[in-house]
């Protein structure tokens, strides 16, 4: 099963990024492949919805490198080897729970470069001028994954 599991808190502002891209995806994915969990800051309930064989795709706010908008794909065996990369401070936990647990499972990390992160409702005015074009970007590396492996993903299924 190929799930992405957005991570953040809408109540910090831009950190909540995830959350909203999660939404809109939501929305515009019917697909019996993809599942879209909404984790926030809840890690248990995260780590709850991963199971052995998953393909999953961590949707998260970060700060690597300086452009606000800008995506940033970091491969999951990646993180697993070196759960001390500067991403963010939710996907870190999620990624010491897969370990802890021991999932075996595959993905990203997608990392979506914010402006800041601040006691505030919703996203600042840079990230909400962003927002569609985040979603649309995200939208295609969805479409990219689900394409390519769907027989795959159709075998996991029956």
């Amino acid at each position: 099963m190929i799930k992405v599991i957005a991570l953040g808190n809408i109540l910090m502002g831009d950190d909540g990024i995830a959350i909203y891209v999660a939404e809109r995806l939501r929305e515009k994915f019917k697909s019996k492949y993809l599942r879209i969990i909404t984790g926030e800051t809840d890690i248990d309930f995260s780590i709850d919805n991963i199971s052995n064989g998953d393909f999953i795709f961590i949707l998260d706010a970060s700060y690597i490198g300086n452009t606000q908008g800008n995506i940033n794909i970091v491969d999951m065996e990646e993180l697993i080897s070196n759960p001390y990369r500067d991403l963010s401070h939710h996907s870190l936990t999620l990624i010491e729970y897969i370990k802890i647990y021991e999932k075996n499972i595959k993905g990203y990390f997608i990392g979506i470069n914010v402006q800041d992160v601040d006691f505030r409702l919703g996203l600042s005015k840079a990230m909400n001028i962003r927002l569609d074009s985040i979603v649309e970007n995200i939208e295609h590396i969805l479409n990219y994954y689900i394409k390519l492996n769907e027989d795959n993903v159709e075998a996991a299924l029956l």
